[in-house]
């Protein structure tokens, strides 16, 4: 229901976001933030699904109206895109749009906010130009051109609003991604608990992302290592698993394939020590991986990549940090970690925590 006197926000993403499902899921940073602004704005949220079948879709899930808007064909769907704007435009007027998720998100918004008089701010998850649709013809020059002229940019990481701040606006915040309140914590042990400790003795596990940007060949070296000396140390990987990660699997290195996010913290609480990787590079400086708030409310003993928001985030734990593409620093982190068995005692933050904050910086931006 509507309340009078109340800005209307319009947020603006992909329906599809780390492999999940934005509405279906109820997934992530593009699900949990305008649902918390929706305490203090009429909030709509447009979830554009750019894959090539879908359905449109409507629904108010915790007072938030959240539309899909089913892309399709290239010719048909950009076609179909272009009148559900027109008339979206036509019946309707934001005080605030909110752009989130790659280039052409921010693109759109920017177009829609000087149409609607509204203000206009951009919200950075990740780094955008490191996205594939940035090495598009042109998109790369007008996404900083509408960096340039948002009225608020909100980073992930303290990293990314330093690179925002030098290079194309002042007006910056960070409003780190975090995870759903009471989802992760130590759970009791189950199927998949008794499948992972089935494998052997001593377990190291990663989750996610198991690609270049999550500096897995690293890992790969590192854990040839320390199998070729320590027998009794296993290796798990669940994820989407590469050609070069099968060809890896031997008895002490094992893929189990993608997890339901509903399964990850029994995979992690089952880990005798985790690793969060990055690389040294433009994904890696200004990424905030969520994942280590999920590992730090599951208690379990992790190693990380000392690059960006990891390192500040673990600034208190040089001995947790492994240096980015040495196998060598990654080796002995993990071993010394699997005799210590830290256990990081950060304080891991709420939606509705990070949803204030941000609510507080538009409600300025109406008034200046």
């Amino acid at each position: 229901m509507v309340k009078e006197n109340r800005a209307k926000l319009l947020w603006l993403c992909k329906k599809r976001y780390m492999r999940q499902d934005v509405i279906d899921d109820r997934y992530g940073r593009l699900f949990h933030l305008p649902v918390e602004l929706s305490a203090n704005f009429d909030v709509s949220a447009i979830c554009i699904d750019y894959r090539s079948h879908g359905r449109p879709l409507e629904v108010c899930i915790d007072g938030v109206r959240f539309v899909s808007v089913f892309l399709g064909q290239f010719a048909f769907g950009a076609l179909a895109l272009v009148f559900f704007f027109r008339k979206l435009l036509l019946r309707e007027k934001y005080h605030v749009v909110v752009s989130s998720s790659d280039c052409l998100q921010v693109l759109l918004g920017c177009y829609l906010a000087k149409r609607f008089d509204a203000k206009f701010i951009v919200d950075l998850y990740d780094n955008y130009e490191s996205f594939g649709l940035a090495k598009l013809p042109f998109v790369r020059r007008y996404y900083r051109k509408a960096l340039k002229q948002a009225d608020l940019v909100v980073a992930v990481s303290g990293t990314l609003k330093k690179f925002v701040v030098g290079n194309f606006n002042k007006k910056c915040i960070v409003v780190e991604s975090t995870i759903q309140e009471g989802m992760f914590a130590r759970v009791a042990p189950g199927a998949l608990s008794e499948k992972i400790r089935e494998i052997g003795d001593v377990v190291v596990g990663v989750g996610g992302g198991l690609d270049a940007g999550h500096d897995i060949n690293t890992l790969f070296a590192a854990m040839k290592s320390i199998t070729a000396d320590h027998k009794n140390i296993h290796f798990v990987f669940a994820g989407k698993a590469s050609a070069e990660l099968l060809a890896c699997c031997d008895s002490n290195i094992h893929a189990i394939g993608p997890l339901k996010h509903a399964q990850m913290p029994e995979f992690f609480c089952a880990l005798d020590l985790t690793v969060v990787g990055l690389a040294d590079n433009d994904f890696g400086r200004f990424a905030f991986p969520q994942k280590a708030y999920e590992i730090l409310a599951c208690e379990t003993p992790v190693v990380v990549a000392d690059v960006g928001a990891l390192a500040e985030l673990f600034v208190d734990y040089p001995n947790l940090r492994y240096r980015p593409g040495d196998s060598e620093s990654l080796a002995e982190c993990i071993l010394m970690q699997l005799v210590q068995r830290e256990v990081v005692g950060l304080n891991v933050p709420t939606w509705q925590q990070k949803g204030l904050v941000l609510a507080d910086h538009i409600a300025a931006c109406l008034v200046e």
